[in-house]
């Protein structure tokens, strides 16, 4: 499964929680899935994780 994301982050200020917008690919598929994250300063991976419940 080959995976292909892009980050677009509305705000990266360490202080205030904001919210990022993380569009990704799976295999050929045409569209892309949306997923959300609300962290404080910059996202990490392991949160993109826990978002889509992989750990």
């Amino acid at each position: 499964m080959s995976k292909r994301s892009e980050v677009e982050p509305t705000s990266l200020s360490s202080t205030t929680t904001s919210e990022i917008k993380i569009f990704y690919y799976i295999d050929h598929e045409d569209l892309p899935y949306l997923t959300k994250l609300n962290v404080t300063g910059l996202p990490r991976l392991k949160d993109f994780k826990n978002a889509l419940g992989r750990n």
